[in-house]
């Protein structure tokens, strides 16, 4: 069996592999949501001193120094394998006649066709100082293979006539082969053991939440300060309980969840990366696969903890199953029923912003609108120095207003958690009326 570190070498040049575990989990998402695009898309601002001929040039050979931007994926005897397209050249499409950023915006959501037609996309468009708007877009099954971070690079690499020093350390398609013959005989055993870590599951039935719609919908985001929990309470909570800041922060969601829904249990995805070796991670991308974890009832906030610690590092020990996998398997209906119609609620954080790019491509801000919403709820806590927020992106099938009541009692349950962590869990400590500061709309 070849080792992870095996991996570190020079890419061998194989032009064709079964997908990956993380691309079969993202095609599985393609079929099953049939909502927006599964675009991601990048836009950037680059001055007038660099002309559109070099940019062009520029992305023509990072394309050809990138076999997966070239890439198909097709079924072969029930599985998905990818081969590389030797004659796909992918210019890049020039826009004009409009505002540039409405162009680029509409271009990013055009569906792309990772089957039978490109999985990578870009353009650009004139701006009135004689620079350009410039966008990239991939679809998400290549996204794990090719990051937008790594072409970004690659492309500043090419204007800077440096595209040689960039090599290739390991191939994706090395890498999908190697899973595949690393876990194909012990997943089943895997899952086996995750099944029973998720038997209790139930999906989140949120109020006010709509049934799921077909048609494409822009997602929503919301803002909001979390001004009421104290720095120097959880800190010490967390050092007596061995826990991170990210447990804290799930078990109030998981509170707050139980609180608005009236049940017993909270089924919440959370964000990880399969990636371990951090070298892997570095060549590949931390490709960000999503565990789902239950949790149930305690009967105050230190011991809702307690369990979240437990149940997260053990769903950690998981991470690298495939989730449609589970999904497959009928003691989980819960967990297909949530993916195909429930409220699906991912949790995250971060600890700082993404920094904007040093080089000739400064990113634009844009939006969730037009991507392909993979979840109903995306909750996520920025923190900084003196400062915490939360953030909710939802889909517009979850109404403001019960976006806005997760918010509030997410606050609640953290800030009287850590400051009382021994205190009963009651109706009053979770749903007493109180302002939770909100500044952002949709």
């Amino acid at each position: 069996m070849t080792r992870t570190s095996d991996l570190l070498g020079h890419a061998t040049g194989r032009t064709r592999a079964p997908a990956s575990y993380e691309q079969e989990w993202m095609l599985f998402l393609s079929r099953m949501r049939r909502t927006g695009t599964f675009n991601m898309p990048r836009l950037y601002q680059i001055g007038p001193a660099t002309p559109a001929d070099e940019i062009v040039a520029a992305v023509a050979r990072v394309v050809a120094r990138s076999p997966l931007l070239r890439a198909r994926i097709r079924r072969q005897d029930g599985r998905f394998v990818q081969a590389v397209d030797e004659t796909a050249e992918l210019p890049t499409e020039r826009l004009g006649g409009g505002d540039p950023v409405g162009l680029l915006g509409e271009f990013v959501r055009r569906p792309l066709d990772p089957h039978h037609g490109a999985v990578f996309a870009s353009a650009l468009a004139p701006l009135p100082d004689g620079g350009h708007a410039f966008a990239t877009v991939v679809h998400h099954t290549v996204a794990d293979a090719v990051t937008l971070d790594e072409i970004e690079r690659r492309i500043e690499l090419e204007l800077d006539g440096r595209g040689d020093e960039y090599g290739e350390r390991v191939g994706y398609l090395d890498y999908a082969a190697w899973q595949q013959d690393t876990y194909g005989d012990t997943l089943d055993a895997l899952v086996d053991e995750s099944v029973i870590a998720l038997k209790d599951a139930r999906p989140n039935e949120l109020p006010g939440v709509a049934p799921r719609s077909r048609a494409p919908g822009s997602g929503l985001a919301a803002s909001f300060g979390l001004d009421r929990v104290s720095d120097g309470a959880l800190r010490a909570l967390l050092t007596e309980e061995r826990a991170s800041p990210f447990m804290a922060g799930l078990s109030a969601l998981s509170i707050a969840l139980r609180s608005l829904s009236g049940q017993s249990t909270a089924l919440i995805a959370i964000e990880v990366s399969t990636r371990r070796l951090r070298p892997l991670m570095d060549t590949l991308g931390p490709f960000i696969s999503t565990v789902p974890v239950v949790l149930g009832a305690a009967d105050n906030f230190r011991e809702v903890l307690r369990a979240t610690r437990e149940t997260t590092l053990r769903s950690l020990e998981l991470a690298r199953i495939p989730y449609h996998r589970l999904l497959a398997r009928p003691e989980l209906r819960a967990l297909r029923r949530s993916s195909e119609g429930a409220v699906d609620v991912v949790y995250q954080t971060f600890h700082e912003q993404d920094a904007p790019a040093d080089g000739r491509l400064h990113r634009m801000p844009y939006g969730m609108e037009g991507a392909g919403f993979t979840a109903d709820l995306h909750v996520s806590v920025h923190e900084s120095p003196g400062h915490r927020r939360l953030g909710i992106g939802h889909s517009p099938r979850v109404p403001s207003e019960t976006v806005a009541e997760l918010a509030r009692r997410f606050e609640l349950a953290l800030s009287h958690g850590v400051s009382h962590p021994d205190a009963p869990l009651n109706r009053r400590s979770i749903n007493e009326r109180g302002s939770t500061h909100h500044d952002s709309g949709e």
